[in-house]
C-alpha cells in the first residue's frame, strides 16, 4: 500500500509540473502535426492545470494568428475540464483575452458561458431596473 501511495504521489506531482505542461504547450504550437496531436493528448491528461496554462497563453496580444488559432482549437478539443477555469477567467479586464475565451466557450457550447454572454444584454437583469 505504501508503494502504491508513493507511485500515486509521483504521478500527481508530474501532472502538476508546470515545466512539463509548458513543454507540451510549446510542442502544441510547433509545426509537427503528429507532435501537436501527442501534445494535446498529454495536456488533456494534465487536466485543469494544463487548461489554465494554455488559456493564459491567450492573454498575450502579441501572439500571431496561427498560434491563437491552435490554442483556441486545443481548448475547444480539450474537454469539460477546461470549462470551469475558462469561465472563471472571463472576469479579466483584457478585452482581447475575454473575446478569445468566449470564442472557445461558444465553440464548446458551454451553457455557463452562454449565460454570462447573454446576461449583460438581458433587461431583466439590468442594473437600471
Amino acid at each position: 500500500a505504501a508503494v502504491a501511495m508513493l507511485v500515486q504521489e509521483a504521478a500527481k506531482k508530474q501532472l502538476l509540473d508546470a515545466g512539463r505542461i509548458n513543454a507540451f504547450i510549446d510542442q502544441l504550437l510547433g509545426d509537427d502535426a503528429a507532435g501537436r496531436t501527442l501534445a494535446l493528448d498529454s495536456l488533456r491528461q494534465h487536466g485543469e492545470p494544463a487548461a489554465i496554462a494554455l488559456a493564459m497563453r491567450l492573454r498575450d496580444n502579441s501572439r500571431d494568428d496561427l498560434e491563437v488559432r491552435r490554442i483556441v482549437q486545443a481548448l475547444v478539443e480539450f474537454g469539460p475540464s477546461a470549462d470551469a477555469p475558462l469561465v472563471g477567467m472571463l472576469g479579466s479586464s483584457n478585452e482581447v483575452f475575454r473575446a478569445r475565451l468566449f470564442d472557445v466557450l461558444a465553440q464548446r457550447r458551454s451553457m455557463r458561458a452562454l449565460v454570462l454572454m447573454v446576461a449583460p444584454a438581458d433587461p431583466v437583469h439590468s442594473p437600471a431596473r
